[in-house]
């Protein structure tokens, strides 16, 4: 079988195109998940709990951060609440990262020629799941470790990976 070179063009489509089907997997499941926690009858609903600080200072509420893609990447999921207070989290230019407790190490954002891996907009949607990819080169981070969020001012400590 002849071996194929791809040029760096060719890399880069090749690369973008399983990011994008990642993303695609990733907003599957989100759904899927979204759709199994607000149960299965019309009516059923998850009991109340009292509001966190982070709900009440940033109208949002994280869901998970999970491993993904072979553990190279960090998959943050969170809900908006109240889309006034998550505007700022939301804005392109706020620069987001994990730092992984343990170690130290800061985790950024991927980015690629149409900017970073993680969704932004001007005006965030109320009950809307927003998801943020995180690199995990080395694969430093594993399930159970504690990290935590910033977003621009927003700081958010001990998020457990799941």
């Amino acid at each position: 079988m002849p071996s194929m070179k791809l040029s760096s063009m060719g890399k880069v489509c090749l690369f973008l195109c399983v990011m994008l089907l990642c993303i695609t997997a990733l907003q599957v499941q989100a759904a899927q998940e979204e759709k199994t926690r607000e149960g299965s009858g019309p009516g059923a609903a998850l009991p109340e709990a009292e509001p966190s600080d982070v709900e009440k200072s940033w109208g949002i509420d994280i869901q998970t951060l999970r491993l993904t893609a072979h553990d190279h990447f960090l998959d943050l999921r969170y809900r908006v609440l109240d889309p006034k207070k998550a505007a700022d989290l939301l804005k392109r230019p706020q620069t987001a990262y994990l730092i992984h407790e343990a170690s130290g190490t800061k985790l950024p954002v991927p980015e690629t020629k149409l900017g970073p891996i993680r969704q932004s907009t001007s005006k965030p949607e109320a009950k809307r799941s927003y998801f943020v990819l995180f690199t995990n080169l080395g694969k430093t981070v594993k399930k159970g470790d504690k990290t935590t969020l910033v977003i621009g001012d927003f700081k958010k400590e001990h998020l457990t990976v799941e």
